[in-house]
């Protein structure tokens, strides 16, 4: 999860790490930075619409690249 704090890339791979994968969905969107959030094929099959629906409620505009209601998704924030 340190990598993903400290990296430049537009896109954040954190393999099997569901944990650092909501952690760091919120994270990102409530700092505002745009990021793609993407992890292992197995990652990609869990579900994470409860949490994005929570943040867009917030204010966050997160918007799904591939599959809607899973992983692999653009964080932006509208402030």
């Amino acid at each position: 999860m340190n990598r993903a704090f400290e990296s430049e890339h537009a896109t954040v791979d954190i393999g099997h790490a569901g944990t650092a994968m909501r952690f760091l969905t919120a994270y990102f969107a409530s700092i505002g930075e745009k990021r793609i959030i993407t992890g292992s094929e197995r990652m990609k099959n869990r579900p994470i619409s409860v949490l994005v629906n929570a943040l867009n409620s917030l204010g966050a505009n997160i918007t799904y690249v591939e599959k809607k209601v899973f992983l692999l998704w653009l964080l932006a924030v509208i402030r």
